[in-house]
């Protein structure tokens, strides 16, 4: 099935919309046991391994999963979204328990059955959903 969907059209599109704690259109990292310090850790996500400068997703814009890079999510009844956090390197914090709240828009448009951009039975919609990373 999956060959017989790659001349169509789907896409999965993640809406990066917001972080607890943000600086310069990424998330930050902050002190969760005491919140006189000011420390954060500046953080990076990706849509692809490596963390390549065209896959960062910063806050208020969106990366999308098509063609071949849909090929492994695709077969499945649940799809797993490649996603990749990173702190920035060159951070000098203090120890201590550090979190961040990051929340998305998941719009899709995959089709289970189709060939040749003729898709028989389309699967649409949108799901909200967030991370915490600690």
């Amino acid at each position: 099935m999956r060959v017989l969907n790659l001349l169509t059209n789907d896409s999965v599109t993640l809406n990066y919309t917001t972080a607890s704690v943000s600086g310069s259109s990424r998330a930050t990292m902050k002190r969760t046991d005491n919140a006189t310090i000011t420390d954060v850790i500046p953080t990076r996500l990706c849509g692809l391994s490596g963390c390549a400068t065209s896959s960062e997703v910063q806050i208020g814009k969106a990366y999308t999963w098509s063609g071949n890079s849909l090929l492994s999510l695709l077969g499945a009844k649940q799809y797993n979204i490649p996603l990749y956090f990173r702190t920035v390197p060159g951070q000098n914090v203090s120890a201590g328990p550090y979190q961040v709240l990051l929340t998305f828009s998941i719009n899709y448009n995959v089709c289970s059955v189709g060939a040749v951009g003729l898709c028989l039975t389309p699967q649409t919609g949108t799901a909200t959903t967030s991370i915490c990373s600690t």
